[in-house]
């Protein structure tokens, strides 16, 4: 699971980017843990999982580019958009420090509106099939097709970003009321087979628009890149082949502000004063004064009070200023908890206040304390969470579970199985304690490589371990299961064209840590 040649290249990216200081935190403490599992004390607790939906938003860059992003639904009704899309979310690192994924709650509130324009270049087409402006944020749905032959070796399309001094001619260009914008970051398309890549695309305006104003779009792309599916490059390196060149096309929508809404406030905890929430379909934002690295090492952390996070996106390039850009709150939310850490590893609270969208109230709070899932104790206050049989695994039928995980930043759950023998089509099926099958997944034929490290694959034996593994990502119709601190789970592994059962083995979830 740890290869080296995985870790080199982990490095290697690290060395070679421009990331904002987070990034680069969060950079080096994945590289730790990939290298020497930290291990950090837990209270074990018994508790039933909560459900996180697979609607994953993007971490993209500045203006964004990626997969599900804006328009979920469109992404989760494409074959396995969803799963590759969590597999290598956070891959394509930020050159400017600014996050941007927005909308993941966007079909709650309006309807995307439909564009249908398209873009050709020979055998090769871009299709803008949906786009909404809350006006602040535009966002865009994408369908790049190309012969089923060309698109075979690719897993995703990268669109060519400007470079940190703007200095590159083939960068994509996207030119909103007269203004060009250009992504400052690698941006993808991802494969949905057939010869399909689908993602989206948001930028912040520079300048808000009204209600019913007209948003006037047209994009160019000079070239487009694909990311080989397995590693062909001399050292066995992530290789990029350049693709399409010259496609362009423009439309125009309206902008969608109806169900926009903010409210001012003057509210003080411990030194941090929340003076303005505004809310839209596609952003949430906060100003908070009195953050600065002095007293707050970390960036705020919005939740729901079912504690889903929702993405910081974007933030004033001086702390102190305030503005804090969150992804969207689904349509209906009543309530919402604005906490400040003191530090990245989340053990103490600087400040805390519950926001009441409902009334257009904020208020100082302490469900760090007193809120059972929100808590700093709580069973799922956790980045990272996994259970392991390290030592005397059973094995039956050539079969034995090692290990179940769950990445709250990537929204990816998945177990590791050990047999004994050679690669034999499997099917998990996860239970919780009431019986209920809460995750499966099935295995994939595919030896492990720096491209499949975080997809399903299967790893033979060799000189370093006398078991082959398979990787299976678990998921569900209700979307990605959380467990909970000190859950015991239940993991049957079944044959998967016959359904025999083939070994059922508990595993408890003790160890966890915030990243």
């Amino acid at each position: 699971m740890k290869d080296a040649a995985f870790l080199e290249q982990l490095q290697q990216e690290l060395s070679r980017r421009s990331l904002s200081p987070k990034a680069t935190r969060r950079f080096e403490d994945t590289y730790k843990m990939l290298g020497v599992q930290q291990e950090a004390p837990v209270k074990k607790r018994r508790h039933k999982g909560l459900w996180v939906t697979a609607t994953a938003a993007c971490l993209c860059c500045g203006m964004l580019f990626g997969v599900n992003a804006a328009f979920p639904a469109f992404a989760e009704g494409l074959p396995g958009v969803g799963r590759f899309f969590e597999a290598v979310n956070g891959a394509f690192a930020s050159n400017s420090g600014k996050d941007l994924p927005v909308g993941t709650y966007l079909e709650t509130y309006s309807e995307a509106e439909d564009v249908n324009v398209a873009a050709t270049s020979g055998e090769y087409s871009l299709e803008v099939q949906q786009a909404f402006c809350d006006g602040h944020i535009l966002t865009l749905s994408l369908d790049l097709t190309m012969p089923a032959q060309d698109a075979e070796p690719y897993s995703w399309v990268v669109v060519p970003y400007a470079g940190i001094q703007n200095e590159n001619p083939n960068r994509a260009i996207v030119t909103i009321n007269g203004t060009d914008y250009a992504p400052d970051s690698e941006s993808a398309l991802f494969a949905q087979g057939n010869g399909h890549f689908t993602g989206s695309m948001a930028f912040q305006l520079k300048e808000p628009l009204e209600n019913g104003q007209e948003v006037s779009v047209s994009i160019s792309f000079p070239e487009l890149e694909g990311r080989l599916a397995v590693n062909q490059g001399e050292n066995g390196e992530i290789e990029f082949l350049p693709l399409a060149t010259n496609l362009a096309t423009s439309f125009t929508i309206s902008v969608n502000a109806e169900q926009n809404f903010a409210f001012a406030c003057n509210v003080e905890d411990n030194g941090v004063t929340v003076t303005n929430v505004e809310v839209t379909p596609l952003h949430t934002t906060i100003t908070a004064l009195g953050i600065d690295m002095d007293n707050a090492n970390n960036d705020p952390v919005l939740y729901t009070m079912d504690r889903q996070e929702l993405t910081l996106t974007l933030h004033s390039p001086e702390m102190q200023n305030g503005v804090f850009t969150f992804d969207s709150v689904p349509q209906g939310t009543g309530k919402m908890v604005f906490r400040v850490y003191k530090t990245s590893w989340q053990e103490e609270v600087l400040a805390e206040f519950t926001i009441d969208l409902a009334n257009k109230t904020v208020t100082p709070s302490t469900t760090y304390e007193d809120d059972y899932v929100l808590a700093l104790d709580g069973p799922f206050h956790y980045d990272y969470i996994y259970g392991e049989i390290a030592e005397n695994k059973t094995f039956e039928n050539g079969f034995a579970v090692s290990l179940m995980d769950y990445t709250r930043w990537d929204n990816i759950s998945r177990c590791v199985i050990l047999t004994e023998g050679d690669y034999r089509a499997i099917h998990v099926d996860v239970y919780n304690l009431n019986g209920d099958i809460v995750a499966s997944g099935d295995s994939q034929d595919v030896e492990y490589s720096l491209a499949t490290a975080q997809s399903d694959h299967f790893s033979p034996s060799d000189e370093n371990s006398p078991y082959a593994s398979f990787q299976i990502l678990l998921d569900s119709e209700q979307g990605v299961y959380q467990p909970a601190r000190g859950e015991t789970l239940t993991i049957v592994v079944t044959d998967a064209a016959t359904g025999e059962e083939l070994t059922r083995q508990d595993i408890t979830m003790t160890e966890s840590f915030v990243q």
